[in-house]
């Protein structure tokens, strides 16, 4: 899913990483592989967000996805995987 740039500032300060910006020329790469996200890159590898509940019309929750993980300890690749849920929540809402 993709994050307007308010949701992202909300969710860099609720987990590790980095966003890729949408300037970064990998970014066309990365949309034509998993679709039209938002990507996070931390020393896991490649995240992006989805909503925990499908009916979430306000996207208040998201959980973090794995889509690629680093090749080796140089970080300098990464590699595809399946996408992995993780236990990870994020809050968008400006409560929060």
């Amino acid at each position: 899913m993709k994050l307007t740039s308010v949701r992202i500032e909300r969710a860099l300060t609720q987990m590790d990483g980095r966003v890729i910006p949408e300037s970064n020329p990998i970014v066309q790469e990365l949309i034509s592989i998993f679709g039209d996200h938002t990507f996070f890159v931390s020393n896991a590898g490649l995240s992006t967000v989805e909503p925990v509940e499908a009916n979430d019309a306000e996207l208040d929750k998201v959980r973090i996805v794995r889509l690629a993980r680093w090749a080796d300890e140089s970080k300098a690749s990464l590699v595809p995987h399946p996408p992995i849920n993780t236990e990870t929540m994020v809050t968008l809402s400006a409560a929060a």
